[in-house]
């Protein structure tokens, strides 16, 4: 079973949305003509009796790289996807999905992310900041480089046809 062929067909969605860690230091930025950086990450793991890939996107907000450990607002979210036939899918610490599959998880991970994160700051004074919006595709190339990759050759070999 070619496990990146597109024609692939399997069972998969969200089983679940739970944030984990959130803090917010709203002493932190008393300049608001500073502007905030953001700054991504991510781990997984997953529970192949349930079948269910755990996928954790974090951003936190900080002011400049002296207090990247220090952030202004910081924020972790899992997000629990069902994967039919995961422990088929797994090979010790790797996951073998769809190539356009890992965008995605990370595209529906970042939207969960900030939908929580705008909930969270409603009652703080960043309730009427803008949050960015992100193209989930340069996000997955930082996270995932080679899959990326092959789905940019893939899509180039294709246009060449």
């Amino acid at each position: 079973m070619d496990k990146n062929k597109p024609s692939e067909s399997f069972q998969y969605g969200i089983k679940g949305i739970k944030m984990i860690s959130f803090s917010v230091n709203e002493d932190l930025y008393n300049d608001e003509s500073i502007p905030l950086k953001v700054q991504f990450r991510y781990r997984f793991t997953y529970d192949l009796e349930n079948e269910i890939l755990k996928f954790v996107f974090g951003t936190i907000y900080y002011t400049d790289e002296l207090t990247v450990n220090k952030p202004v607002v910081s924020i972790d979210v899992e997000n629990d996807f069902y994967i039919e036939n995961l422990k088929d899918r797994t090979n010790g610490d790797i996951v073998t999905l769809p190539d356009p599959m890992w965008v995605t998880l990370v595209s529906l991970s970042i939207t969960h992310t900030r939908s929580i994160l705008a909930i969270m700051l409603a009652a703080t004074k960043f309730k009427d900041r803008l949050i960015p919006i992100i193209n989930p595709l340069d996000v997955a190339k930082a996270f995932f480089p080679d899959i990326v990759r092959n789905m940019e050759l893939a899509a180039q070999s294709i246009e060449g046809e």
